[in-house]
């Protein structure tokens, strides 16, 4: 199998073995890798086939790109950017088809991949979960619904799907009746980090957590805050440049991996479409701004163009130039470069208060200090 540090824990592995020689196994860092059971091995190789972490999709560059959003006032400020993915997945829902997307568990404390049949349960999986999911058998769910020619719309990281892709390539199933649709993505971040940082918040706050948002718009879209409800009534809400656990996600402590060195960039998304936040747009194009939010949104496929024309009486958008789009989103192209402090916040964080660490690591005097060391650094390369 491919080595630790480039495998992204798609399950692609895991879903294709026939003899169920692997299974997903929590590292030290609360990350999923698969592990061979070497007594069930039948050394067939598919594992090694399906892998896509070193694979690059034959694709034109990219088909077009657009930015918009949702004419729903309720659906925009409920969502990450501009409330499109909830329009894609109302008509794969009307179409008869199945939805697939990550949402939180019941107890807050981790995030894996459920299935939709209805609108009523769509919020589970809107809006964005900063830390990575589990998919468990979701791939080999997928299959099934394929093969019983159910629509299937998949949400998911780059490498997960570009994992599904593989998969269902290898296992020679049809996509005909698949959409696939990822995101600009900056990395996943430990499930186990999540875990602990909100099991503190709930002692600090004395109640349970029972709904957490990671990008609440109270203060606006790009502003975006960490809204935990709890229990007795009360809430916890800080913006992204206050909130340890923001601070620490974007700052890369604690990213999988993989995520420095994405294979799943640029050219190489399996998606049919790839949604994103357009930083820029009152630079780029200000007849679309909307302060609530604005989706970018990349065609990958004749398919997914024709999903996207699908939209035309629930979504405001328009065409706009490729490079204008990435300029404000350089996580389209390129990998975020790893922290030298990950491997201090590790080492650490089995024996030590994840608020206590992300206290010291997180600080403004300890950022200045970061940035400060950073541009020495590469001042002289």
């Amino acid at each position: 199998m491919v080595e630790k540090n480039l495998c992204t824990g798609c399950t692609a592995c895991v879903a294709v073995c026939k003899t169920k020689a692997l299974k997903m196994i929590v590292d030290t860092e609360g990350f999923k890798y698969p592990v061979i059971d070497k007594s069930l091995c039948v050394n067939c190789n598919l594992c090694e086939k399906v892998c896509p972490a070193k694979k690059r999709i034959s694709r034109d560059k990219f088909a077009e790109v657009y930015c918009g959003y949702t004419k729903d006032k309720n659906n925009l400020l409920s969502s990450s950017s501009g409330g499109i993915a909830t329009h894609f997945a109302e008509h794969c829902l009307s179409m008869g088809g199945v939805v697939c997307g990550c949402a939180m568990d019941d107890n807050m404390y981790g995030a894996k991949h459920i299935f939709i049949t209805k609108s009523d349960d769509l919020d589970r999986i809107k809006g964005s979960k900063y830390l990575q999911s589990s998919l468990d058998d979701v791939f080999l769910r997928i299959k099934e619904y394929l093969k019983n020619e159910i629509k299937v719309l998949f949400f998911g990281t780059p490498c997960q799907v570009a994992g599904l892709n593989e998969y269902l390539t290898t296992e020679n199933i049809t996509k005909k009746n698949l959409i696939l649709v990822d995101f600009i993505c900056h990395g996943v971040p430990s499930p186990l980090v999540w875990e602990k940082y909100l099991k503190e918040e709930e002692q600090l706050n004395a109640s349970k957590a029972e709904n957490v948002f990671f990008r609440n718009k109270s203060s606006g879209w790009k502003n975006y805050s960490l809204l935990i409800n709890f229990s007795d009534g009360s809430s916890f809400c800080q913006p992204v440049t206050e909130n340890l656990y923001l601070r620490g996600f974007v700052s890369n402590y604690y990213l999988r991996p993989s995520c420095y060195h994405c294979n799943f960039k640029k050219e190489n998304y399996y998606s049919d479409l790839t949604l994103g936040d357009f930083w820029n747009v009152e630079k780029y194009a200000p007849d679309c701004d909307n302060k609530s939010g604005v989706s970018l949104i990349f065609t990958n496929s004749t398919k997914g163009s024709r999903f996207l024309s699908l939209l035309n009486n629930e979504v405001t958008y328009k065409k706009i130039d490729f490079d204008s789009a990435i300029k404000s989103n350089p996580s389209y192209s390129y990998s975020v470069k790893e922290n030298y402090i990950r491997k201090h916040f590790f080492s650490k964080l089995k024996r030590k208060s994840v608020l206590k660490l992300l206290n010291r690591y997180c600080s403004d005097r300890f950022l200045s200090k970061v940035i400060r060391k950073a541009v020495v650094i590469l001042g002289g390369n």
